[in-house]
């Protein structure tokens, strides 16, 4: 993977990943750096979230309609540079006057069975019409099935509707990618504007990890967990240490058998009898894959413990649930070498602008947890979609992780 940057074009990256290039706009006050830290953010946790549309940012022209796009109906489209969220330009629907729609499509090879998200930005400042988006799911016989989004609201501000962490039907090759402009009552008329579309390939997703918790009952530790997704998923294993940092061993000698594919959630436990009162455990769950390949749950502290944790570092937990609507819970340590100073939690939506502070103030050393009701700092919903949350204490960097938030 090779990142090149030119000064003189401060708006650009190009990525190039395995031979193939991608071009990245940078919006303005989203310094390099910060994208850095995304972009290893998101190849680190395998999420590779690159984009499958061609002219996403419907920058170049051809004909009347955005160049890689195909256009269905007879309503105007044309480029417009006076609202755009990215770029220079967006697409501008005229809203029909009659019940015909206006549309935007691309298709998409993708591979059957995988995940999917398609996200896009709307100006929607009409009450005569609204935009909504498609995923028509398509092989070598037609149609196969077709997933829709909510629809745009006429606020007067950008808006990002989504369709997000849906498998394609396994006999699907293609995807036809589709923005579409409906009449909404009255006679029609009115402009909504297009821009910054987003399609990947969410390989992230065989497994979205939910709470673990360890709870003493009796002479047993219970562990629980959730997951809110299972693609390819043999099943667990529960591992236990002394100390966080510790040697972890299997506690179980029998594979916890996952409950085979799905998109729903689903809950897990497990009772550790092997204890001995008055000591403190640490738990991890070990997820084996189809393939042969494993994944781990962050450490988790069971309450048998009868002293003080000796909290060394910093740390920064995966929200719970995720994905959420309309709130979700964030957990937090400040170390004893952080503690008594400003810690700091942030949260940002995926092009890098800051959403809210959630929390910013002096901690004393310990673990924490914080609502986030999925609002502004102007007590507004924020749309659906993928945003990051950023921990610093003591001033450094410590971590910073991603989540949904459902429509």
């Amino acid at each position: 993977m090779q990142f090149r940057f030119n000064p003189l074009l401060s708006s650009m990256i190009v990525v190039e990943i395995k031979g193939k290039e991608f071009v990245v706009k940078i919006k303005q006050g989203f310094t390099l750096i910060y994208f850095l830290l995304i972009f290893c953010l998101i190849v680190h946790k395998g999420m590779a979230q690159i984009n499958l549309l061609t002219n996403s940012g419907m920058e170049n022209w051809s004909g009347g309609v955005p160049v890689g796009w195909d256009k269905t109906g007879s309503s105007y489209i044309h480029e417009e540079n006076s609202e755009k969220h990215g770029g220079t330009v967006s697409a501008c629907f005229e809203v029909p006057s009659t019940t015909t729609v206006v549309e935007l499509n691309q298709d998409v090879l993708i591979t059957g069975g995988n995940y999917f998200s398609f996200q896009c930005w709307i100006f929607d400042n009409t009450s005569n019409g609204e935009i909504g988006l498609l995923i028509n799911w398509r092989n070598d016989g037609g149609s196969i099935g077709t997933e829709t989004s909510s629809r745009s609201f006429d606020g007067g501000s950008w808006q990002q509707l989504s369709i997000l962490n849906i498998q394609a039907p396994l006999t699907a090759t293609i995807a036809r990618v589709r923005i579409r402009g409906y009449k909404q009552g009255g006679a029609g008329g009115g402009y909504v504007y297009i821009d910054d579309a987003l399609f990947f390939d969410d390989v992230s997703l065989p497994v979205m990890m939910g709470a673990v918790s360890a709870e003493t009952i009796g002479e047993a530790v219970v562990i629980r967990w959730s997951t809110e997704s299972e693609v390819d998923l043999r099943g667990f294993y529960v591992l236990r240490a002394e100390g966080e940092d510790g040697v972890y061993n299997r506690v179980n000698t029998a594979l916890i058998t996952a409950r085979g594919n799905h998109s729903s959630q689903s809950q897990y436990e497990y009772y550790d009898q092997s204890v001995l009162p008055g000591h403190g455990y640490w738990y991890q769950i070990e997820m084996i894959y189809a393939d042969g390949h494993r994944e781990l749950s962050e450490p988790i502290c069971s309450n048998t413990f009868t002293g003080n944790i000796d909290i060394e570092k910093s740390a920064l937990f995966s929200n719970y649930p995720n994905p959420f609507n309309p709130e979700t819970t964030i957990r937090y340590r400040v170390s004893q070498k952080d503690g008594y100073e400003h810690a700091a939690l942030k949260i940002y939506n995926i092009t890098g602008q800051e959403v809210l502070t959630l929390i910013d103030r002096p901690h004393n050393p310990g673990e924490y947890a914080v609502n986030w009701n999925g609002c502004d700092a102007e007590f507004v919903p924020v749309p659906s979609g993928i945003y990051i949350y950023r921990l610093l204490s003591g001033g450094r960097y410590i971590d910073m992780k991603r989540m949904i938030k459902m429509k």
